[in-house]
């Protein structure tokens, strides 16, 4: 994976409507290639966790999508989420209860 499409990637998704759409073309990819889908989602990792942070600040519904997202990205638990863990006790204590439900 080339820099230059990660960087893009950092750029584009920390607008909600690009992580949404970007999200319903993941689920897609997923049902017609998991194993692809799988290296992709781990190659992209670092710009998952630099949105977890820029997510963090935004407002509670754009915070609660992202940690929606997130569950979703590690659904088959093939991405620990070790490196996420503080951030997401930060998602957990926010006041809205969409957040902190995908959070946990």
């Amino acid at each position: 994976m080339e820099e230059s499409h990660l960087e893009e990637l950092r750029h584009k998704l920390s607008h909600i409507n690009h992580l949404m759409a970007f999200h319903q073309v993941l689920q897609e990819d997923m049902e017609q290639n998991p194993a692809l889908y799988r290296e992709y989602r781990h190659q992209i990792r670092p710009v998952v966790i630099y949105m977890a942070a820029i997510y963090r600040d935004k407002e509670n519904i754009q915070a609660g999508y992202f940690a929606y997202f997130l569950s979703c990205y590690t659904a088959d638990k093939q991405m620990a989420m070790d490196s996420l863990q503080d951030i997401l006790q930060d998602y957990v204590q926010k006041n809205n209860l969409y957040c902190r439900f995908n959070a946990l």
